[in-house]
């Protein structure tokens, strides 16, 4: 039963992962919001919707995972270094970062050619200014670039083989990958004319997480107990 208990969990979050980004892609479709932009035309396609419903759910899957351990924290109850559902919205959220990278090249750039896949988002290529949405595009490269890593990082034996106090100084990084990850959203958000109301709500739930680890760790140190990492 014990050997089982990890697919379950991946079986639970992977499946309310797929029917989340079905669900975006649905109301993708129904939505009336006007994104400002002239050159945005593809943003009407099948493609379009499966990317910004990766890139979401992705996202919200980043924000659950440094919550959890928070979470743990204000609940008082300790924080062993290998948490079962967090290591499970971690890898589903890097999963849905792989499936997101793809379409974003498709539908961002000029062509597939190996040398040049990026040209409509590389400053001063076709005019090309650095504004925030190619601010926002080269930041998620680098954010999903510092997912890989921690992917690959994610097993048992990793952990016995690095050891706990190794294995979670490596994967602290995910702080720095959900601080760029944050930097893109937002960014894309505001450069593709979001309206400001959506890009606020954005921020806001990035924020949420940094917030409820700020409570634990002030929570933590005034119960004398070791401040979550």
């Amino acid at each position: 039963m014990p050997r089982r208990r990890p697919i379950v969990r991946h079986v639970i979050v992977g499946g309310a992962s797929v029917c989340a980004v079905l669900l975006i892609v649905a109301l993708t479709e129904l939505s009336t919001e006007d994104w400002g932009r002239p050159d945005q035309l593809k943003r009407d396609g099948l493609l379009w919707q499966f990317n910004v419903a990766t890139g979401t759910v992705a996202a919200a899957l980043l924000v659950v995972t440094l919550s959890i351990r928070p979470l743990r924290t204000l609940r008082g109850r300790t924080t062993p270094a290998h948490l079962p559902w967090r290591r499970a919205t971690g890898v589903w959220s890097a999963v849905l970062v792989v499936a997101h990278i793809p379409g974003g090249l498709a539908i961002h750039s000029s062509g597939w050619r190996v040398w040049t896949p990026f040209e409509s988002v590389v400053p001063g290529i076709d005019g090309r200014p650095l504004d925030e949405f190619t601010v926002g595009y080269w930041v998620g490269l680098v954010a999903a670039l510092t997912l890989v890593p921690l992917l690959l990082t994610s097993t048992n034996e990793s952990l016995r083989r690095r050891g706990a106090a190794n294995w979670k100084r490596l994967h602290r990084l995910v702080y720095v990958t959900y601080a760029l990850a944050a930097v893109h959203v937002v960014a894309l958000q505001y450069g593709e004319s979001r309206d400001l109301r959506h890009v606020a709500l954005t921020a806001l739930v990035f924020g949420a997480a940094i917030v409820v680890r700020a409570v634990a760790v002030v929570s933590s140190r005034r119960g004398g107990r070791a401040v979550p990492p």
